[in-house]
């Protein structure tokens, strides 16, 4: 079931993205020897790593996919920590984000569903949120 959602989302993200001229590359060619993304294209939250800098951040909802771009790009944040909650059954929504929050502070982060949960999802991602207009200067 997993796999099915993951693939809807890169279904929809493609169609998303090459509706806006956006090149979406396999997750090989996306990054390099040292993992750093390359080029833009959307990534499952299931697949973000630490340092990985992503546009398409949305408060609310149950986001599966996100953008994810070169850190020397502009870009509105950066992945700081994917954590990894309790085994157990599902906490429940409100438990789940108080769990997330709790971990990622001031932070924007992607929580399990109860959908994913049952797919043995336990991670949050905790991702730090740029300020308006702010530039890397990787």
């Amino acid at each position: 079931m997993r796999w099915a959602l993951a693939l809807l989302a890169v279904l929809i993200a493609l169609g998303v993205g090459f509706a806006a001229g956006v090149v979406v590359t396999a997750e090989d060619d996306a990054r390099d020897a040292r993992g750093r993304v390359l080029k833009a294209g959307p990534v499952d939250v299931l697949d973000l790593r630490v340092g990985d800098c992503v546009n398409g951040l949305e408060a609310g909802g149950e986001s599966v996919a996100v953008q994810a771009v070169p850190c020397r790009s502009r870009h509105e944040g950066e992945v700081q920590a994917r954590v990894q909650l309790p085994d157990g059954p599902w906490p429940g929504r409100k438990r789940a984000i108080a769990l997330a929050e709790r971990r990622c502070s001031e932070n924007f982060f992607f929580a399990p569903s109860e959908r994913s949960w049952r797919q043995d999802d336990r991670v949050v991602t905790c991702i730090a949120r740029l300020s308006a207009g702010a530039q890397p200067d990787r």
